[in-house]
């Protein structure tokens, strides 16, 4: 209470993780920001509520080079996606770009609290594992997608394969740079 989220949360790191050195960045992960801000990173998670914001930092990071968790909450559903910086599969194998004329996200249609408590917890397994060199090759956790159904209490791990013409993964990947009209179709509000 009282303070930024982001502050929060690299005081609570300090405090766990003796040694531990955590760099807070204010701001917003745009399509002219999202490298800049991948610069340094160890581990992104994903906590967007859209999907231009989604498909922007996945982009960002794998032409960083930078493992990232995806993790999503609307309703009573969750889905965790880890991504290894240079592995397959990845967030385009799964979803190919973003949809037009959708807008699920919590602002339309709602969230359970602890729905996101377990998206937010399973999120940061798959980060601290990341952080410590565990899901570099674990193709067990990263070529799954996690999904939760809160009303069902039902905790699922299904297998995601490596899309052959995947524009961002695939050997004969097409997107090597952020282009801002990919993404501005739709509101891009990451953060």
């Amino acid at each position: 209470m009282g303070q930024p989220k982001a502050a929060a949360f690299a005081a609570a790191l300090k405090r766990r993780f003796a040694g531990v050195e955590v760099t807070v960045v204010e701001g917003r992960a745009l399509p002219d920001t999202a490298l800049e801000l991948m610069r340094g990173a160890a581990v992104v998670v994903d906590a967007t509520d859209n999907f231009p914001s989604r498909f922007l930092l996945a982009d960002a990071a794998r032409i960083a080079g930078v493992p990232i968790v995806h993790a999503a909450a609307v309703r009573w559903h969750a889905t965790v996606m880890a991504v290894a910086a240079i592995g397959r599969p990845c967030y385009r194998c799964l979803f190919e770009d973003i949809p037009s004329g959708v807008t699920i996200d919590c602002a339309t249609a709602g969230v359970v609290g602890p729905v996101c408590g377990v998206s937010g917890a399973i999120a940061a397994d798959r980060a601290l594992r990341f952080l410590q060199g565990g899901l570099s090759g674990d193709t067990e956790t990263t070529a799954h997608i996690v999904t939760y159904d809160g009303l069902k209490d039902r905790l699922r791990t299904v297998p995601v394969a490596p899309r052959a013409d995947c524009p961002l993964c695939s050997s004969g990947a097409s997107i090597s740079a952020i282009e801002a009209n990919r993404y501005m179709g739709q509101p891009c509000e990451a953060s």
